[in-house]
């Protein structure tokens, strides 16, 4: 009777493990370009920025390079511009000097 319990525990991880899968699939809402830009000028950040954000995600689908949705387009525009400008900045330091 017990190993019948844990069985069905098993298959209710499993039920829900499926679950969650299919719903990390299902696709989610895309922001607009609207949503987009005014997102990036309420915090501050340039209209160009919003452009190359909501270009780069609008071609691929709002996917991420390992496929899955943007799940958080907002927490996607953080990052995109934490790494733009932390590109920028290596980019700035491994400039060559010149005299």
């Amino acid at each position: 009777m017990i190993q019948a319990k844990a069985s069905n525990a098993v298959l209710d991880t499993g039920h829900l493990l499926l679950k969650i899968d299919t719903l990390l699939r299902q696709p989610v809402s895309s922001p607009t370009w609207d949503e987009v830009l005014t997102y990036f000028i309420h915090n501050g950040l340039p209209a160009r920025a919003a452009a190359c954000f909501f270009d780069h995600y609008e071609t691929k689908g709002w996917k991420t390079a390992t496929i899955p949705p943007v799940i958080n387009w907002q927490t996607a525009a953080k990052n995109w511009v934490i790494n733009a400008t932390e590109a920028r900045a290596h980019a700035r330091m491994s400039a060559p000097v010149s005299y």
